[in-house]
């Protein structure tokens, strides 16, 4: 929620459930949540070497899904991939000003999304496909991304966050239990509700590529979009 860029990080076991879920003192592993996927990696007891395969959130609780069973002591060392959750971030920031996009133009609101490595989609409740537009949307998003606006995050009340009903772009709108509201802000043309992974800089993007559009029943359109690899570009 804070630092997207820690890759490796220390902690303490609070809890061993059925051998396998580790819950720590504290972590930097993304439980699957909001359309993004959980990490993975490691987690070392200083004596074997177990594979977090899984990551979710359960009454309240992190739980770090191991291999195997087996781990010992109390203190562990973790490495997240970075490759994946990197992957994610990149993806996560296009999305967001992707949809900010499709919301100026067509006041178009998200009715689901998932992200992935090579491809993520949007859903978005639009009346029609008009391709043309679609396309200027993407180019306009990715004349965004050149900008190389930084992005921050920050914590605001419910009743702030309520006063401004752009900062979220669902549907459904922001869910009834959420006390206080996780803002990421883009530069200045952006400011969404968000409790994902992102980069420090548009620029660390790449180029949106449209990979498709199709049409998944009345008023509801998705798009699915990948990545341009970075060339040569040291984010940290």
């Amino acid at each position: 929620m804070q630092d997207a860029y820690t890759k490796d990080f220390d902690a303490e076991i609070k809890e061993i459930i059925d051998g396998r879920f580790i819950v720590l003192d504290r972590t930097f592993f993304y439980p699957n949540s909001g359309g993004q996927p959980n990490d993975t990696g490691e987690m070392t007891d200083g004596y074997d070497v177990f594979k977090v395969i899984n990551v979710v959130k359960k009454e309240g609780k992190i739980l770090h899904e191991l291999d195997k069973i087996g781990i010992k002591g109390d203190k562990v060392h973790c490495t997240i991939d970075w490759d994946r959750r990197y992957a994610h971030m990149r993806m996560h920031t296009a999305m967001h000003i992707v949809c900010e996009v499709f919301n100026r133009d067509s006041g178009a609101m998200i009715t689901g999304n998932q992200i992935g490595i090579e491809k993520s989609r949007i859903d978005l409740n639009l009346e029609i496909i008009d391709r043309e537009k679609i396309d200027a949307c993407v180019r306009h998003a990715n004349g965004i991304i050149a900008k190389g606006f930084e992005t921050r995050n920050f914590i605001v009340s419910r009743e702030e966050a309520d006063k401004n009903p752009r900062l979220t772009k669902l549907a459904m709108g922001l869910p009834p239990q959420i006390k206080d509201v996780r803002i990421v802000e883009i530069g200045d043309f952006d400011s969404q509700a968000d409790g994902g992974t992102h980069v420090r800089n548009t620029s660390e993007i790449g180029k949106i590529e449209l990979v498709s559009v199709d049409n998944k029943g009345k008023n509801n359109r998705r798009i699915s979009f990948s990545l341009s690899k970075l060339q040569n570009y040291d984010c940290c």
